[in-house]
């Protein structure tokens, strides 16, 4: 087995002294003068607010420099080379280094994909299910993933359960009348009855205002990281 992959570095957040920071990968330093107004944002809500940040030039320079870093993949692999499908995990890296990604790289990582007609697909293990405050961290990087997977808080942690979610032209690429047309994955314990009324149990906690404080109702947004 050969991993064939390629991995773009993205550009982080984190907060400095009550300030949220926008740190850029070594790609991306030196293209252009930043101003530093794109560089910082006073809360968290600033620093996700995909919709106001698309009219910035900075949303420009992610966008031309994937499509330049997608490219140089494309022609380093040769003639008949192509993107099988982007992955990525929303908003947070877990194991990868609890990095905090700007959700603007992402969505425009997306948007370049969904232009060549790749999948998109979102691994919400960790960060999904209200973890960064949205039901789906997709929320915050403005992202419709063709696959996505969660698991961990899809039962507050108290049952191993996972569940991979498709969209329907993904689903009916596996559909046919031959074993060899199928995706042939799966347990003895696929959706146990236990588990999933755990976590049923565990999707209706966390929009109950009475259990989950955090909770604004009338956003839908979760005010408490």
């Amino acid at each position: 087995y050969k991993p064939r992959g390629d991995w773009l570095a993205p550009p982080t957040l984190s907060l400095q002294n009550g300030v949220w920071v926008l740190e850029l990968p070594k790609s991306l330093q030196g293209t252009t003068d930043y101003p530093s107004e794109f560089l910082k944002f006073d809360n968290w809500i600033a620093a996700t607010d995909i919709d106001a940040r698309l009219n910035t030039p900075l949303a420009n320079i992610y966008r031309r420099r994937i499509d330049e870093q997608w490219d140089e993949i494309i022609t380093q692999r040769g003639d008949g080379a192509h993107v099988a499908a982007v992955v990525m995990e929303a908003v947070m890296h877990g194991a990868g280094g609890m990095d905090l990604i700007d959700p603007l790289f992402q969505h425009q990582l997306a948007k370049a994909a969904k232009a060549r007609k790749v999948p998109v697909v979102m691994d919400e293990v960790f960060a999904g299910l209200w973890r960064l405050g949205r039901e789906s961290a997709c929320h915050l990087a403005r992202i419709e993933p063709d696959v996505a997977c969660y698991a961990k808080l899809l039962t507050g942690g108290t049952l191993p359960l996972a569940v991979t979610l498709a969209t329907e032209d993904v689903f009916e690429t596996f559909r046919g009348q031959e074993k060899s047309d199928g995706l042939l994955h799966g347990h003895s314990y696929t959706a146990h009855p236990i588990g999933c009324s755990v976590a049923i149990a565990a999707l209706d906690a966390y929009k109950d205002p009475e259990f989950n404080p955090n909770l604004d109702v009338a956003s839908g947004i979760s005010n408490d990281m």
